[in-house]
């Protein structure tokens, strides 16, 4: 059974309503690459290890094609059965670079498991690639676990007005991801970027490959002379 505070002064469902909550919606972010953003994300996963079935998964929505330049994301294959941290970028087997989810063309969506692996990768296009995420987790088990859930700021990211567009089942399973009614959302970029341009550093980018590329080939002209 699931129950619904006050919210924005109208009373919505309360502990009776009849919703099969098999999961919800627990977490709505918007996951993006700038143009011209040439690092690597470091990889993480999205919440701490367990063992077991899965509790918490993630649906990713592909607004535009993923390409290898517009900054796919990287998944780990089996990640979610590993314990311990992921390696940093400049530390990652060369298999975990290009572990991009692609092709994938626009409207169609990412399923992951919470605890895998995952993380940006260089968008060398001259667009940014949206990649909003819906998060989902089994129901509360308690009152107390509902409120817990009702009190993390941090998690509430949809407007008010987004939310009262959505069908009741919708409004039931979002309960925990809506503002207040005239709270304001979160600000996309940091307030550091406000009125200013993002860095385009594609030139760095490509200088860089350049460097890597010709110690690539430094590297193996030593081994054929070595071999000689």
């Amino acid at each position: 059974m699931c129950s619904r505070s006050q919210r924005g002064g109208e009373e919505q469902h309360s502990a009776s309503a009849p919703h099969a909550c098999v999961r919800v919606c627990v977490c709505v972010h918007a996951d993006f690459s700038l143009a011209g953003a040439v690092e690597y994300q470091p990889l993480h996963r999205d919440g701490g290890f367990y063992e077991g079935p899965a509790q918490g998964v993630t649906l990713n929505f592909n607004m535009v094609d993923h390409t290898g330049e517009n900054g796919p994301i990287r998944q780990i294959p089996g990640s979610h059965r590993w314990d311990g941290s992921p390696p940093m970028p400049d530390e990652e087997p060369q298999y975990m670079k290009y572990s991009f989810v692609k092709p994938l063309k626009a409207g169609g969506v990412i399923f992951r498991d919470l605890r895998c692996w995952h993380g940006g990768s260089p968008n060398c296009s001259d667009s940014t690639r949206a990649l909003p995420n819906v998060e989902y987790s089994p129901p509360p088990a308690s009152k107390e676990e509902e409120q817990s859930l009702l009190q993390r700021q941090s998690m509430r990211t949809m407007p008010f007005e987004n939310w009262l567009e959505l069908s009741e089942t919708g409004k039931h399973l979002a309960r925990f991801t809506v503002l207040e009614k005239d709270e304001t959302p979160p600000q996309l970029f940091p307030h550091e970027w406000e009125g200013k341009a993002i860095p385009d550093r594609r030139a760095q980018w490509q200088q860089q490959q350049q460097r890597e590329s010709l110690n690539q080939t430094k590297a193996a002209a030593t081994k054929a002379k070595a071999k000689m």
